[in-house]
């Protein structure tokens, strides 16, 4: 495949078959396709939210159940003797505020209307705690792995909660 770009425009270019008399190349473009005197555009709308009730009542159990990842990684934290005691407070402090954004993100997602696709700013605020949490649990599970002692503790914590971060982003509508 080749690429040609001319004027702001890219195109992308497949291998030229010959059908009969008819030659036929497959083209990628970036916007509209133009063949001749017919334009053909393509237009892709991505909406967030939930589709149905059980989407948003499943998103709200995946949260809960990503709350109580979280205090199962906090209370390993805490026992972590090997660890800086500073450092474990400053973690489970951490921990505490992702709980508390995740409580948030519950209520919001409980006054978001189903079916019709979710309100810009409700969209930002839900998708903000979610890469927030999923911020946090990178930043813990490099933290857990400087702590040989809680690695093994935690390991199916961050399993669990990152599948469920996953279901939620998915149950929403986000990638």
């Amino acid at each position: 495949m080749s690429e040609h770009k001319k004027s702001g425009a890219t195109f992308k270019t497949g291998n030229i078959t010959a059908v009969g008399d008819v030659l036929i190349n497959s083209v990628q473009a970036e916007g509209d396709i133009i063949g001749r005197d017919k334009v053909t555009t393509t237009t892709t709308t991505v909406t967030t939210g939930f589709k149905q009730e059980t989407d948003k009542q499943n998103f709200m159990d995946k949260l809960e159940k990503l709350c109580e990842q979280l205090e199962k990684i906090k209370s390993a934290i805490e026992s972590a003797d090997s660890v800086a005691k500073n450092d474990r407070r400053a973690l489970v402090a951490e921990i505490m505020q992702e709980v508390v954004a995740l409580e948030s993100a519950k209520e919001a997602a409980k006054n978001t209307p189903v079916g019709t696709g979710s309100p810009h700013e409700t969209h930002n605020i839900l998708k903000g705690y979610l890469e927030s949490v999923e911020r946090f649990l990178e930043k813990a599970q490099n933290f857990s792995e400087k702590a040989a002692e809680i690695t093994i503790k935690l390991a199916p914590c961050f399993e669990k909660a990152i599948s469920l971060l996953t279901g939620a982003r998915n149950l929403f509508g986000l990638p």
